[in-house]
């Protein structure tokens, strides 16, 4: 297949994202137009090849024949955990916690910190990630005026690029079977860890968000959505609140408990599967394995369920009718199903743009090409972040194109760590921005924002990080050397802050004199 053809429907999609702002309908176009030239234009094969990759995200093919795909996992704790948010307003558990906090969290910044790092620990997967965090910080970071905007690009930007850099989450343990995949010698946990001062793209991305976090600058569409929400008026926000009235029986328990019961749960779970696998494989049981093994999906299915059930005990002493147990049910399914949907067409598209194996013949392309050294980690960096970009997964474009950065090292080990590095640096850059990732899509569904708001505010900052990137992967590939690269990466992380830091002032959103070290004011 054509190269240029099978790049059409990424495009294609793209171009409808901005031109029409409507996501369902450019990813339901985006997936016609793949399906009509995997199918050689025939109309009826092409209704039939939809149809058959959108059950595939509830049924999958086995050797004994069919079970459930594990998306069905994802999708009933997003639906589960939207029931369990709307019964924790009924609760008044959600009030409740942001009066508590707003007696102790005085300011737009101090809320953005809470979330940032909420978002920071809960690294031990992105979509566990995305949910909890905008859980807990929605409340509070509406009560100082943050927009759901830059709420949704906290938690997207701890998730995934937080998750790939630290050693005890789902990330790097993949990462490390796909190293060993890719036929890179000796590949082990310590190689994993080498690596991670070079994950340029995601390491940028956490220093960026937590500059306009602790500095309250904003830069770019965030600068006009955040002076939008402080003047009372966020059009990015879901309607997604039912409450019921005060009473003495509510309190900030009724939030905490729940959250606290899924936070634990997941996680005892996660690493219980992980290790009940191992076992019956009777393989060597390490915490790396039981996270490699363990099924996340099914974890948080069941943490959900759980959580649900207490916030539904919780909630008995209060003695809410039938009808305001029923409404809010209601309203939880349909805010749980709005999201399903939305992933459903974003994994039907994505998964009709990777049969056109756009990855693989861009993969055999820069194999075929003969360039010099120094720009082979800025083209691999470019590369996966299109591929990632294009189909929304940043594990599959791992899969790719680590082998295709392992051969071009030829067995030079720190010349491959690099290229590995890029690799995945661009990986992560398609999984935070793409409109079609899982984590872009959970991350503002889990903070009540629109999905087109949050990928529209968010590319900006993507877009700075991976610049930043390019350029210091060519600074370290030119010198060699890890300390001149991350100094360049300051540096451009410096010009970035006096840039927002002009403009959010230009804009009215913070005064000359706030960013100064100590200063209280508070725009």
């Amino acid at each position: 297949m054509d190269l240029l053809l099978a790049l059409l429907p990424p495009v294609v999609m793209l171009v409808l994202v901005f031109w029409t702002k409507r996501t369902l309908l450019s990813l339901g176009v985006g997936a016609v137009v793949a399906a009509l030239i995997l199918t050689d234009y025939s109309i009826f094969e092409s209704a039939q090849l939809i149809g058959t990759s959108a059950l595939g995200n509830f049924v999958e093919a086995t050797e004994t024949g069919y079970a459930m795909s594990s998306s069905v996992y994802n999708m009933t704790f997003i639906v589960l955990l939207a029931i369990m948010s709307i019964y924790i307003n009924i609760n008044g558990g959600a009030r409740q916690f942001g009066r508590f906090a707003a007696r102790h969290v005085k300011s737009r910044r101090s809320a953005q910190v809470v979330a940032l790092v909420v978002g920071l620990l809960t690294f031990i997967d992105d979509t566990f990630s995305t949910q909890v965090t905008g859980q807990v910080a929605k409340n509070l970071t509406d009560a100082h005026g943050v927009s759901r905007a830059k709420l949704a690009y906290l938690v997207d930007t701890t998730s995934a690029p937080m998750a790939a850099i630290v050693p005890l989450s789902s990330w790097f343990a993949y990462i490390l079977s796909a190293l060993v995949a890719a036929g890179l010698a000796g590949a082990s946990l310590f190689t994993v860890t080498q690596m991670v001062p070079m994950y340029f793209y995601p390491l940028i991305a956490i220093a960026i968000v937590t500059i306009t976090v602790v500095t309250n600058v904003e830069w770019g569409p965030m600068l006009q959505a955040q002076v939008e929400s402080l003047q009372n008026d966020d059009p990015a926000k879901m309607a997604e609140t039912y409450d019921v009235e005060d009473n003495n029986k509510q309190t900030m328990w009724h939030l905490i408990v729940p959250v606290v019961t899924l936070v634990f749960v997941t996680f005892g779970l996660f690493l219980w599967s992980g290790y009940t696998s191992l076992v019956d494989q009777q393989l060597p049981v390490t915490i790396i394995d039981m996270l490699g093994e363990g099924s996340i999906g099914q974890a948080l299915a069941i943490a959900s369920a759980i959580s649900l059930g207490i916030t539904v005990v919780m909630g008995i002493p209060q003695k809410h009718s039938k009808e305001q147990w029923l409404a809010g049910l209601q309203v939880g399914l349909k805010n749980g199903l709005s999201v399903v949907l939305i992933l459903v067409f974003a994994w039907t598209t994505s998964a009709l743009i990777r049969d056109l194996e756009v990855g693989q013949q861009l993969a055999l392309f820069l194999n075929d090409m003969q360039m010099p050294s120094l720009f082979i980690p800025v083209i691999l960096l470019l590369l996966s972040s299109f591929i990632s970009f294009a189909t929304g997964t940043s594990w599959g474009t791992m899969a790719i194109m680590f082998p295709v950065a392992v051969g071009l090292a030829s067995g030079q080990e720190s010349l491959a760590l690099m290229y590995l590095a890029a690799v995945l640096s661009g990986a992560v850059f398609g999984d935070h921005n793409s409109i079609i990732s899982d984590t872009t899509i959970l991350s503002s569904s889990g903070s009540g924002c629109q999905n087109q708001a949050h990928f529209q505010t968010q590319l900006p900052y993507g877009l700075v990080g991976l610049g930043m990137s390019v350029i210091a992967y060519f600074v370290l590939a030119l010198t060699g050397q890890l300390l001149i690269a991350w100094t360049v990466v300051i540096l451009g992380l410096g010009i970035f802050y006096f840039v927002a830091k002009r403009q959010s002032i230009q804009a009215g959103l913070i005064n000359e004199y706030e960013n100064v070290v100590g200063a209280q004011v508070e725009a």
